[in-house]
């Protein structure tokens, strides 16, 4: 599925990295109360993890959805689309796993 995401969105896989890191900065920065906050949850592989496995989730939608658009769109319309497609992971959190990442 990976292959199709990178795809629909006409980037390499290191801009897809990059892309999901900032993804989930933003989704830390959003559960945090400030910069030593952020830095737990940041470097919280368990937290990380389950994030990643939400994303996963929403990308089977957006992979769904983006298939009719392969070679369509432009690279900055696909992330957008891209974006707005796994918005729902804004809603999402853990919270015995972000309270783990404080604790530590």
């Amino acid at each position: 599925m990976k292959n199709q995401v990178l795809q629909i969105l006409q980037m390499d896989a290191d801009a897809y990295q990059m892309l999901v890191m900032d993804i989930y900065t933003q989704w830390c920065a959003s559960k945090s109360k400030n910069q030593t906050s952020l830095q737990k949850l940041l470097i919280s592989k368990s937290l990380f993890n389950w994030w990643y496995k939400c994303l996963e989730f929403q990308e089977r939608t957006f992979v769904y959805q983006g298939k009719a658009y392969i070679g369509k769109l432009s690279p900055e319309l696909a992330v957008d689309f891209y974006k707005e497609t796994i918005s729902p992971i804004h809603n999402l959190f853990s919270k015995p796993l972000i309270k783990k990442a404080h604790d530590a």
